[in-house]
This record gives C-alpha cells, structure tokens and sequence, in this order.
C-alpha cells in the first residue's frame, strides 16, 4: 500500500507540472486520500492484533531528547534517508546531534550495487570461489575491498571523526538495508583508495574489526527493544550453536559419496528450493567455513554453558525449538537469505 500511494503522489506531481485538467487531479486526490484513509485503517489493525509488531513497524516517532536517552558513550547512531538529488545522514550522540549531505539516491544506488554484486558473486551457480587459482582469488579481493572503500567514503566519510571504537546502531534507507555494514572499510581523513594507489597494497579493514554493528529498522526500535527486554527474564545458559546443516540429497555426509548433480526437486514440496529459484540459485551448497566458526566461538563459552549442533543435528526442528529460550545468546552459523517473492519460507 506504501508502493500504491508513492505511485499515486508521484502521478499527481505529473499531473500538476502538466497543467492536467482540474477533473482529473481531483479524481487522483480522491483517490490518494482513499488509499491512506486505507492505510491508517491497516497501521491501526495491526497495533490492534499484533503490538509489538506494530511498534516496529509503525512505530510512534520519538523526540530527540527521548532518542538521546536510549543511547550510551559508546554508541553512535547513525541514520540515513536516501532523497533524488541529495541524500541526508543524522549522527546522535547522548549529547549531540549533526546532520550531513550525502550524494543522491542513484550515486549510492550505483556504488552499493556494485558492492552487494560482487559479494553475492560466490553465490551464484557453477561457480565455486573455493577452487579459483590464487591470483583470481586475489583480483576478486581486491575489486572487493576497492566497492567496499567507494561505498565508505560516500556514507561514512563525513562522520569518520566520531565513529571512534565506538558501537554503532544503524538506521539505513533504500538500498543501504540490503548492505552488511560490517563488511564496509573504516572511513580515513584520507582515501584508502589513495593509498592503495600509491603502495600498491590494499590496507581494507572493515568496520567489524572496531566497532559493533546493530541494525535497526527504525530509532523507535531501540526504545521498543529496550523496553521487552526489561521485563524478560535472563536465559539461564549462555550459547547455543547450529552449524554447517545438510541442505541436499547429494550431500557427502548423506551419501558418503562425493557429491554430484542433485536431481531435480518437485518445488511444490520442497519450500527451501522453491527459495533458491526465486532468488536465482541452483541451491544451498555446504559452507565448510561456518563448521570452523562455530567451533572457534564455541571454545569462548564452558561447555555446560553450551549447546551445539552440526550435521543433521542442526535441523529445523531443533531451530523452533523452545529448548533454545534457555541461551541467551543463539548463533546460525550457515546460509542467510530473504525471499521476497515467498518472505514466510
């Protein structure tokens, strides 16, 4: 409905710039005035029916004093809204409040999607970044760290004087909910692309070797978070890890073979490959990495502080489980991916 109202306004300006006939602008008025009628007919619903929903996404806007009382010395936040010809950044301190202007929508838009590419690169079918010679693997790094520095110097550069070590809760717009911020290069006074250029060496360091990255959907959510997590009661254990599941028939650990071509799966039964077409891929092949991650973070817990589950253990039955209220903390070490043509599977 958000879609149907932007395409709405967006026509009547048209309209309006066109000099169209009085009739017809009213009609669209109408019209407009109908559909948010509409939507704040659904907002009210779903306050109604599901609250805690609705506060994240409908939230009530908050004053700045009461946003600044969500945040801590060590916290940065950070939001953004994407405009045509200028974007804008808001940097929140507890004590502090500055505003940026960043490039237009289309610049940022070209700069992350060249970024979001080339991380999904490995991902895509027939190709396996495990097996590329070296000197690929290297040029592939590099064009990595060069899209994630490009991105930094547009969104982060102006603020690279406050991020300190500090934690940093991002509000993001548009395409910039769709990049890992974590993985973006630490913004300089100078251009890393300008060294690199004159070293001839890439000193990319992403944001997560500093700083702890939240993601928020909107400012209001941290007011929301904050005030569910008071009135729940601490898990009793620490951590509990799934990792390095089995997603297919050909898989070595199911066949004890090596692998080879999975057959063809009947879609309809079979929601995780539907999944994988949508999104244009030939499936969910095995990540060897996240076994050895797992087991790394797991040595940071006791182990009667613990739960892990590799291999078929690491199913969807024990994901919904409520035994996993009892960690506190809980880590899926294996694919992320969203649908957006089935967002339930």
């Amino acid at each position: 409905m958000e879609q149907q109202l932007d395409a709405r306004d967006k026509l009547r300006q048209e309209l309006l710039n066109k000099t169209a006939p009085t009739t017809a602008i009213q009609n669209l008025e109408k019209e407009i005035a109908d559909l948010r009628s509409q939507y704040q007919e659904l907002q009210t619903k779903i306050r109604t029916n599901s609250p805690k929903y609705g506060h994240l996404k409908y939230p009530e806007p908050l004053k700045l004093a009461e946003i600044q009382q969500q945040l801590d010395s060590d916290t940065l936040l950070l939001q953004y809204s994407l405009g045509e010809e200028r974007s804008y950044l808001w940097a929140v301190t507890p004590n502090s409040i500055n505003s940026y202007e960043l490039p237009g929508r289309e610049a940022i838009e070209t700069s992350a999607g060249k970024f979001k590419e080339l991380l999904r690169k490995c991902q895509k079918p027939g190709i396996d970044c495990q097996k590329l010679p070296p000197e690929q693997k290297a040029k592939d790094f590099q064009e990595i760290t060069q899209a994630a520095t490009e991105l930094s110097q547009l969104i982060l550069a102006p603020v690279s004087g406050k991020l300190g070590k500090k934690r940093l809760v991002i509000v993001a717009d548009g395409v910039l909910e769709e990049i890992p911020f974590t993985a973006l290069s630490e913004p300089n006074q100078i251009s890393q692309l300008e060294k690199s250029s004159q070293t001839g060496k890439s000193n990319y360091q992403p944001l997560l070797v500093y700083h702890e990255i939240v993601n928020l959907p909107s400012v209001t959510a941290i007011a929301t978070h904050r005030k569910d997590l008071n009135k729940r009661q601490a898990a009793p254990k620490t951590l509990a890890v799934l990792a390095d599941p089995v997603f297919a028939a050909n898989d070595y650990r199911f066949t004890g073979k090596p692998p080879s071509p999975a057959p063809e799966l009947n879609l309809d039964q079979s929601s995780l490959q539907q999944s994988a077409r949508n999104l244009n891929r030939a499936g969910w092949g095995r990540l060897l990495g996240t076994r050895t991650e797992a087991q790394q973070i797991l040595k940071l817990v006791p182990p009667s502080e613990s739960l892990y589950a590799f291999d078929f253990d690491a199913n969807y039955n024990l994901a919904t489980s409520p035994k996993l209220k009892q960690y506190r903390f809980i880590l899926f070490a294996t694919h992320g991916f969203a649908d957006p043509i089935n967002p339930e599977s």
